[in-house]
């Protein structure tokens, strides 16, 4: 398990928040391992003292939520459809198959 220590904020240029937990290992050893990620989040993903359910790797220090490992097994997935489309499109195209058949058409007005 794995505690939320505290949550890193910082906005862009155009004033959109993102967010970074920093996480500690939810052990009585003291000085308990931290950890803060590179990622940052938009929604929040934890909130400041969340217990929260996670893996920790002792050899790099990484520690990453489940929740947040979710978020991106949820991108990965649409990330391979939109791949495979690409290259389905690319064979398609290959074989001369029309514009109008074709999976992806990103074409602006005519």
């Amino acid at each position: 398990m794995l505690i939320v220590l505290q949550v890193d904020e910082r906005r862009d240029t155009d004033g959109k928040r993102s967010y970074r937990p920093v996480f500690g290992l939810q052990t009585t050893d003291r000085p308990r391992p931290e950890y803060t990620g590179s990622t940052w989040f938009s929604p929040k993903p934890h909130q400041p003292g969340d217990i929260v359910s996670g893996r920790y790797d002792p050899k790099s220090g990484e520690m990453r939520s489940d929740q947040m490992m979710g978020r991106s097994r949820w991108m990965w997935r649409v990330l391979q459809v939109v791949g495979a489309l690409a290259v389905l499109q690319g064979i398609l195209m290959l074989f001369g198959v029309p514009e109008l058949l074709l999976p992806l058409r990103v074409r602006g007005g005519r």
